[in-house]
């Protein structure tokens, strides 16, 4: 969660290469937590190649385009919203209270269900 809030305020605060910077690490996260959760070797992203094509079309709208403000907040939303999917079902409900309380993202307002 910690790469998120980061990466929020970078946006916010014009450090827009900082900001793609924290967005790759929660990337990073989720697909870690998807490759425990498949019991795949994530050390160093070694079984990211092997996780579901699912997992991946996921993430893909979570690459930014452009440095844009706009752009960077719905790259951030995406890696967000699969960090609270691959959140063990017990504690998604706590990370997204979380996560809304700490973040101000720009989109929908809130994590989704």
């Amino acid at each position: 969660m910690n790469h998120v809030v980061l990466a929020n305020v970078r946006i916010h605060r014009g450090r827009r290469w900082k900001a793609v910077y924290w967005i790759h690490q929660a990337r990073d996260v989720v697909l870690t937590l998807a490759g425990c959760r498949l019991r795949l070797d994530t050390s160093y992203g070694r079984g990211f190649d092997a996780l579901p094509t699912e997992v991946h079309a996921e993430l893909a709208p979570s690459f930014a385009r452009s440095r844009d403000e706009d752009e960077l907040c719905q790259c951030l939303a995406v890696a967000t919203t699969a960090l609270v999917q691959e959140s063990p079902p017990e504690r998604q409900r706590q990370v997204r209270e979380i996560l809304n309380e700490l973040v101000s993202l720009k989109w929908s307002g809130s994590l989704p269900e």
